[in-house]
């Protein structure tokens, strides 16, 4: 009987060592995930901001469209520089509705994209051409399209 209890002793022994490792062992991967999930928002959030700084180059490029952009110029009705502008605005759209989708979907990425939002709504304020690309096919921007009758906060 004494040999039996010992053994049983030692199987509680292991047992508790066991889980204490287990226990350790999902901490660990807790800790894994929280870090991978930190670098996964990092990286989609500079993502996106390379993106914006891409679409942004145009502009750089072609000073001549910055009042589109940021000084609520109207949209020519034709010409090369219609075209300019609305093919850059359909760019910008692109960057803000992943922007958005990445903020709502990816919580990780945390600061990085918690004021897209408002920079989406300014973009709709100060740039016709981005309310005519949306207007014009409100299902292909369907995160952005939402914004374009929401009130600034």
């Amino acid at each position: 009987m004494a040999f039996e209890s010992v053994v049983a002793i030692c199987s509680v022994v292991i047992a508790v060592v066991a889980v204490g490792f287990a226990a350790q062992q999902t901490r660990a991967a807790t800790k894994q995930v929280r870090i991978g999930n930190a670098i996964a928002g990092a990286s989609t959030t500079d993502s996106v901001f390379v993106n914006l700084h891409n679409a942004l180059r145009i502009i750089i490029d072609h000073p001549e469209l910055y009042p589109y952009f940021y000084e609520s110029k109207p949209v020519p009705q034709s010409g090369e520089t219609r075209v300019r502008v609305l093919v850059t605005a359909e760019m910008l759209c692109d960057v803000l509705s992943i922007g958005l989708r990445a903020a709502e979907q990816i919580p990780s990425t945390g600061h990085g994209l918690n004021l897209w939002r408002d920079y989406s709504l300014q973009m709709f304020k100060n740039c016709p051409a981005i309310g005519e690309v949306v207007d014009r096919d409100p299902d292909l921007w369907h995160y952005l399209a939402p914004l374009r009758t929401a009130p600034a906060t």
